[in-house]
């Protein structure tokens, strides 16, 4: 590849980064000079007025639509922290109830098992000494003090054993549940305080799933009023990337016009603006400045180097065709040969035709 088209690409790049800075200079120097002209007497004049009408203009709309965009942005982010919020919560709640159900199966153990509270827990008493019974007698049979009669001691001892589990699991798994029930109904009756340890216990795990239900329940309110204000979560999200793409062209058109209004009065200082500048505003000129020689020389060599190459280009096709001229040359001359030739041949036979006409 010739090493002149390299070096063209190479510039080629180098001049677009040349140009988005010197816009990304204007941009930011316009901006200056125009709120500078906003917020002094000289805005006033009619030679900035329209221009400062149309600033205006946009700046209002940039920052309506940086608004709108940032309020749904932060609608979205609240949307998902209350999401993530209300999981976590939910997880708590789950917790929170396995523990309450813990505390309420020891406090109802207790208040079943102690006697001072017998008449107190008549509704649960047949059931507890029923089953409390039972997980006695089967125990005590798994451990070998005890033997199976009739059609269970025909099965065998593994078999038995495996029955006698099944049953004990379930007995003890409906023991835990009047347990539960017991606790649940003894924390229901007023003015119970004793076993003091248990229901204090009960007691604080209650009301902190109560707090937890009551702070999901505010999550889940807060998340209602902004699906309800902004729409779905699919809309939400449609409507804030709009709202960016919004944001994003409003603040680029403002950018083009401040860019715009820098390059037609920083190009030989307009006498009509020259109250605008300041001695602050030197460096920034000087960039400018240094930024369009930039541009102004490599588009320089651009040119030269493309000339370069379009002169070889050039060239080459002369060189072509110079050739292509002299094989037609050479094509015509052998032709003529060849006519010559002919010619004579023809002359040559015209004469003996004549000679044996004579005969």
């Amino acid at each position: 590849m010739d090493e002149r088209k390299k070096n063209l690409a190479d510039l080629g790049v180098k001049t677009r980064e040349a140009r988005l800075s010197l816009e990304v200079l204007l941009e930011d120097f316009g901006g200056i000079l125009l709120r500078r002209a906003d917020a002094s007497s000289f805005g006033e004049k009619k030679t900035a007025g329209d221009d400062l009408v149309r600033f205006r203009e946009l700046t209002r709309e940039a920052e309506v639509s940086r608004d709108a965009a940032e309020a749904a942005g932060k609608d979205d982010l609240r949307l998902r922290e209350l999401e993530k919020t209300i999981r976590a919560k939910e997880q708590e709640v789950v917790s929170a109830g396995k523990r309450l159900s813990a505390l309420h199966r020891e406090l109802g153990k207790q208040v079943l098992e102690d006697p001072r509270f017998a008449g107190q827990t008549v509704s649960f008493r047949e059931r507890f000494d029923s089953l409390s019974a039972g997980v006695e007698e089967l125990s005590r049979r798994m451990d070998g003090e005890g033997e199976s009669s009739g059609v269970i001691a025909l099965i065998g001892k593994n078999a038995r054993v495996i029955v006698d589990r099944t049953v004990l699991s379930r007995k003890q798994k409906a023991l835990e549940t009047l347990h539960e029930e017991a606790g649940v109904f003894w924390m229901s009756e007023d003015g119970k305080t004793s076993p003091p340890q248990a229901v204090e216990a009960a007691a604080g795990a209650r009301s902190a799933l109560r707090a937890l239900d009551a702070e999901i329940e505010g999550l889940w309110e807060e998340r209602r009023q902004i699906r309800e204000l902004r729409g779905g979560d699919a809309d939400l999200k449609r409507r804030l990337r709009l709202l960016l793409v919004r944001a994003k062209t409003a603040e680029a058109e403002l950018g083009r016009f401040c860019g715009g209004f820098a390059g037609r009065v920083t190009e030989g200082r307009k006498k009509r603006f020259a109250d605008l500048f300041e001695a602050e505003d030197e460096p920034a000129l000087e960039r400018i400045q240094a930024a369009r020689k930039a541009i102004g020389d490599l588009e320089t060599k651009t040119a030269k180097l493309r000339a370069s190459l379009a002169i070889d280009a050039e060239k080459a096709a002369v060189n072509k065709m110079k050739r292509e001229i002299e094989n037609r040359l050479k094509r015509i001359a052998g032709e003529k040969n060849a006519v010559g030739e002919l010619e004579g041949r023809v002359e040559a036979s015209e004469r003996h035709i004549a000679e044996l006409e004579k005969i």
